[in-house]
C-alpha cells in the first residue's frame, strides 16, 4: 500500500476531490488532516512518532470527555463499519 499527502488549494474544491476519490475503486481511504490545534486520538492509536508530554495530557483530557463503549458495543459498531466499508468497496 502507498500513502500520499495531498494539499487542496481552496476549501471549496474539497468536495470535488472527495467525489473523485470515491469513484476510484483502488483508493482505500481519504482522511482529512486535523487542524493542528485539535488533537486526534486516532493519530496515537497507530504506530508512528512519539507523543509529546503536552499531547499526552491533551489525549487524557480528550478520552475523559469521549463516550465509553463496552466490549460488545464496540464489537458491534466496528462490525457495522466494516460491513459498510465492504459494501461501498464492492460497488
Amino acid at each position: 500500500m502507498v500513502t500520499f499527502s495531498v494539499t487542496i488549494d481552496e476549501e471549496s474544491h474539497k468536495d470535488l476531490f472527495l467525489h473523485i476519490m470515491e469513484e476510484l475503486k483502488f483508493v482505500v481511504s481519504v482522511i482529512p488532516q486535523v487542524n493542528s490545534g485539535v488533537l486526534n486520538a486516532l493519530d496515537f492509536s497507530m504506530s508512528g512518532r512519539e507523543a509529546s508530554d503536552k499531547e499526552l495530557e491533551e489525549l487524557m483530557i480528550l478520552t475523559e470527555k469521549e463516550e465509553t463503549y463496552l466490549q460488545q458495543q464496540s464489537k458491534k459498531i466496528n462490525k457495522q463499519r466494516f460491513k459498510q466499508w465492504q459494501e461501498k468497496a464492492s460497488k
